[in-house]
């Protein structure tokens, strides 16, 4: 629910806090999303550092959300 509200308010110019860490990624890219901690430590610098916030495809979206960013399949998919 926090992610669909955050996705929203993000193009809103919203200051909301957000408990779910996908949500505060957006905003801070320090922000860790998992515990890596158990990991080699190589591949937890790896993990670290990427960055799986798309800033370009972020900057495409509307502020009002489309169909077809909610609806997966077609209704033609699936006739009654």
């Amino acid at each position: 629910m926090q992610i669909w509200l955050h996705r929203i308010t993000v193009k809103l110019g919203g200051t909301y806090d957000h408990s779910e860490s996908l949500c505060a990624k957006v905003v801070d890219v320090n922000v860790k999303i998992w515990n890596s901690d158990w990991l080699k430590n190589a591949l937890r610098k790896k993990i670290d550092i990427c960055n799986v916030i798309d800033a370009n495809e972020l900057s495409k979206i509307g502020a009002v959300i489309g169909k077809e960013e909610v609806e997966l399949f077609g209704l033609a998919d699936y006739p009654y």
